[in-house]
């Protein structure tokens, strides 16, 4: 059985080469409403990319620098009205 890994690589590498024809074959699938039975069967994922997670780790990050932000104005203005209370 060959890793999904491996076979996710292989496909990464000849993206070039195969683009075009599969292309063509999804094309003539979709013109003529025949599905080969394989693709039926098939268990695909999507293969997220790096920079996807990236710009979600980023935004994570941003929310708790605002949150800490809005902590420490909240519980500055407490502090000040304890005060003058």
């Amino acid at each position: 059985m060959i890793s999904n890994a491996i076979l996710a690589g292989f496909l990464e590498d000849l993206k070039d080469v195969i683009s075009l024809p599969a292309w063509y074959i999804m094309n003539e699938s979709v013109k003529s409403g025949v599905v080969p039975e394989e693709w039926k069967i098939a268990n695909v994922a999507p293969r997220y990319k790096l920079a996807a997670t990236l710009i979600v780790i980023t935004q994570y990050a941003w929310q708790v620098k605002i949150r800490k932000l809005q902590l420490s104005i909240m519980k500055d203005a407490i502090r000040e009205h304890s005060r003058n209370g």
